[in-house]
């Protein structure tokens, strides 16, 4: 009997029977998904034959047997999806021949052998969602030139990322998020085309991000938020076109504005650079991203300007969020138009105009919590009526009967300021003089007589106003608009 396989079936109970150990000419054991638990027995390291020993998906307890190391044919060792506990057993490293070392989804902990560095034909490392800590074997690709994939994700890993991982030229798959890891990202990565995933996320790294990255050929997937990452948050495109899919940069300290020439970014699905220090406008060259994009997260930054038109040209978008930043003008119409918008967030912003989708057909998507903190938006969804003939609708230029944000004059408001402040002028010049002892005495009487006087107008003048709103309530205007010239 060369190969046992009888994996998936999941008809079994109890544990691996110690015999199993005595098939001497076994090549292949597979025997995963199988309803197995109990302890993995040593005696199938008496399988000096065995490349492939497959036990994944089954319910195996207690330590992985340091026994294992003396197959010294084994190519393909997986062992995820159990509840093994204890440490990855140094004999591992015996294994000259191996391949790919599976241990994910199990309660290992310890570090990770610096021999594992040293396995010559290793092409995949899986230990995600373990208990390991300490650091990333410093000679990990270096002695590995045939490592393609590379998962260490949530662990409690320290320590720098090893600069040696692509030396092989063969690094595809670089995950390495939710640890501990700190430093800067080797300058040697910015230069490893064959990568496709690239994923550091919600670890301690700090510099830049090397602007190779986004040219990568074949790279689908970068996502580096979550870390102390500053510098340019995404660079010039007018000479490279990026195909990466998938951007994650949030919540970093990256500054820049967004480039003119991220239309360049053609099979961009997801971008989210929130939570930075990105500043400028929104590029109308965004509407070239029409082709994939789905999501678009720019809050929590420092964009100023206006939301561009050409976004709605991205017919896929289903997620819109541009949040907490300074964008102003007003919102623009298409934006009830896109069938596909399901989740808006404009809020904390200075949008300006009258607003009130309740006509549109897309006007379900906007409530006024995704409004708000935009005190110059007026309408319904906001709880703040339109002063004047107001037309609510997205981007009506015509909402007050004009542009309200560049040729509208308020009359009323200024001449109550101008009042105002000139009775506080005179209020303070007289304190001046009162504060000097020599007139102190002369003009106390006519000191108490102006006072008396400026309150008396400051009151007299708060008692029209109340006339004025009373007057409006019953159809008289109190803000007069006009048509600057």
């Amino acid at each position: 009997l060369k190969a046992l396989f009888l994996g998936y079936f999941n008809v079994f109970h109890g544990s691996i029977p110690m015999e199993l150990g005595s098939i001497h000419n076994l090549e292949v054991l597979d025997l995963s998904e199988s309803g197995l638990n109990g302890m993995i027995p040593p005696s199938l390291g008496y399988l000096t034959k065995l490349n492939t020993l497959f036990l994944q998906n089954n319910s195996f307890t207690g330590s992985i047997p340091s026994r294992l190391g003396r197959i010294s044919s084994l190519k393909s060792l997986d062992l995820s999806n159990n509840y093994l506990s204890g440490t990855i057993p140094i004999e591992l490293c015996d294994l000259v021949e191996l391949e790919l070392l599976g241990l994910l989804y199990n309660h290992i902990h310890g570090s990770i052998p610096d021999c594992i560095g040293t396995l010559p034909k290793l092409e995949v490392l899986k230990l995600f969602n373990n208990n390991l800590s300490g650091q990333i074997p410093a000679r990990l690709g270096h002695m590995n030139p045939r490592l393609r994939q590379l998962d260490l994700s949530y662990n409690a890993l320290s320590g720098p990322i090893p600069p040696h991982l692509c030396h092989g030229k063969n690094l595809e798959w670089l995950l390495l998020l939710e640890n501990r890891i700190s430093g800067q990202i080797p300058f040697a990565l910015g230069f490893c085309e064959s990568l496709t995933r690239i994923r550091l996320g919600s670890n301690e790294l700090s510099g830049s991000i090397p602007s190779g990255f986004f040219f990568f050929p074949r790279l689908d997937i970068l996502e580096l938020s979550s870390n102390n990452l500053q510098g340019l948050a995404l660079p010039d495109f007018s000479h490279n076109v990026s195909v990466v899919s998938i951007i994650n940069l949030a919540n970093n300290h990256l500054i820049g504005p967004l480039p003119l020439s991220m239309g360049n970014m053609r099979g961009l699905e997801k971008l989210d650079l929130s939570n930075n220090r990105i500043n400028g406008t929104i590029p109308d060259q965004i509407g070239l991203l029409s082709e994939h994009l789905s999501t678009l997260d720019l809050s929590r930054n420092l964009i100023t300007g206006a939301l561009p038109d050409s976004i709605a040209q991205c017919i896929h978008l289903s997620i819109l969020n541009v949040s907490g930043n300074a964008l102003s003008g007003e919102i623009p119409g298409p934006i009830q138009e896109m069938s596909q918008l399901s989740v808006i967030d404009l809020s904390f912003n200075n949008f300006s105009g009258a607003i009130d989708p309740s006509s549109s057909e897309g006007g379900s998507r906007f409530t006024g919590n995704l409004l708000r903190g935009n005190p110059l938006l007026c309408g319904d969804l906001v709880s703040r009526p339109c002063i004047g003939n107001v037309n609510s609708s997205f981007g009506d230029s015509q909402a007050f009967g004009m542009n309200p944000m560049a040729n509208v004059k308020l009359i009323g408001i200024p001449l109550l300021a101008f009042m105002l402040a000139s009775m506080l002028m005179s209020v303070g010049i007289l304190y001046g003089i009162r504060s000097s002892s020599s007139f102190r005495g002369a003009l106390h009487s006519t000191w108490f007589n102006l006072k008396k006087s400026g309150i008396d107008r400051w009151w007299c003048c708060k008692m029209m106003m109340k006339k004025k709103k009373r007057r409006a309530s019953s159809g008289w205007k109190l803000v007069k608009f006009e048509t600057l010239d």
